[in-house]
C-alpha cells in the first residue's frame, strides 16, 4: 500500500515512516508546510501526523503554548488544506488534549478534528507519547502501540 504521512520529520511521523516501511508499504514522507500545498503525491492512504505541539515552537519563550496564531495555522488552517487537496483516506492523528479547553493547544487540536471528520478521515486520539520528557504521573503511549493502532486504521478498509 502507497502511505503518505505528512508531519514526518515530528517524533511520531518519523517513527511511522520506519515503522510502514518495515511493514512492507511503500511510504512517502511528506515534509512540507501542508498550508503551501496545492496537491499531494498519490496514494492509497494518508496519515496526518502535522501539527504544531507545546514546547516545540521557537517563539514560545518558556510558555507551555506556543502563540495562539502558530497553533491555529499549523493545527486548524493545515487540516482545512489538507481536507481540501487530499485524494485518498486520512487518518489524522489527534490528542488527548481536546479534553484541555483552557490551553490554545487542546482547542486548536479539537478544531482540527472537526475539520477532519467533515472530509471523513479517522482519528486516532493519542495520549503523550513516551519520548523521555514524560514524566510517570502521566498517561502514556509508546511508539509501537501508535504503528499498530495506525496499521490496524489502514488496514481495515471499512474504517476508511
Amino acid at each position: 500500500m502507497k502511505i503518505l504521512i505528512t508531519g514526518s520529520r515530528g517524533y511520531v511521523g518519523k517513527y511511522l515512516v520506519s515503522y510502514l516501511d518495515a511493514k512492507g508499504h511503500d511510504v512517502i514522507a511528506h515534509t512540507a508546510d501542508l498550508n503551501q500545498e496545492e496537491y499531494l503525491p498519490e496514494s492509497d492512504v494518508i496519515i496526518n501526523c502535522a501539527a504544531k505541539k507545546r514546547n516545540d515552537c521557537i517563539y514560545c519563550k518558556g510558555k507551555k503554548d506556543p502563540p495562539i496564531d502558530i497553533l491555529i495555522y499549523s493545527n486548524v488552517v493545515a487540516c482545512g488544506c489538507l481536507a481540501r487537496i487530499a485524494k485518498a483516506p486520512i487518518v489524522h492523528l489527534s490528542s488527548v488534549a481536546v479534553y484541555d479547553m483552557n490551553r490554545a493547544y487542546g482547542v486548536t487540536k479539537l478544531l482540527g478534528e472537526h475539520i477532519m471528520r467533515e472530509c471523513g478521515a479517522k482519528i486516532i486520539r493519542l495520549p503523550r507519547v513516551v519520548d523521555g520528557r514524560t514524566e510517570e504521573k502521566d498517561i502514556v503511549i509508546g511508539l509501537e502501540n501508535i504503528g499498530e493502532l495506525v496499521d490496524e486504521a489502514i488496514n481495515n478498509s471499512s474504517t476508511l
